[in-house]
């Protein structure tokens, strides 16, 4: 197992690199698990820094379920430190995301405050019992 930096927020190319590697198989397992494959395009950006919303922030994502487009930005400099099932939690928690995004209606922009804290409830609960699930 690599050695840990010793700030959260700093990593070396070789941890960057074998974070961004590991995200992107659990994407791959987990696109077909969640039956995502038929979207036009569900787009991985990885980042080094930090989000810009938080510094906590692992991952966010944007979707358009009318066209199947979806980008998860994933924040390797968060990332890099978690253990792999904290990571594959991190890529489930944010592709359900991609399947709730048609609950939004037509825009984003519309949503209250209430309707997004709700969404990451159920966002949050559905990540749970689906790596339950797959974890026996």
């Amino acid at each position: 197992m690599p050695k840990k930096p010793p700030c959260p927020f700093i990593a070396e190319a070789d941890q960057l690199r074998a974070a961004k590697e590991a995200i992107e198989g659990f994407a791959a397992l987990w696109i077909g698990r969640l039956n995502l494959s038929h979207w036009s395009d569900i787009t991985q950006k990885f980042h080094t820094g930090l989000c810009p919303e938080t510094a906590d922030c692992a991952a966010r994502t944007f979707s358009d379920w009318k066209y199947k487009y979806a980008t998860i930005e994933f924040y390797l400099g968060v990332m890099v430190n978690m253990e792999p099932q904290e990571q594959e939690l991190v890529v489930v928690h944010e592709l359900l995301h991609v399947v709730l995004n048609e609950m939004h209606g037509a825009s984003d922009a519309n949503l209250s405050e209430d309707d997004r804290a709700h969404e990451e409830r159920v966002v949050t609960e559905l990540t749970q019992a689906f790596l339950r699930i797959a974890r026996g």
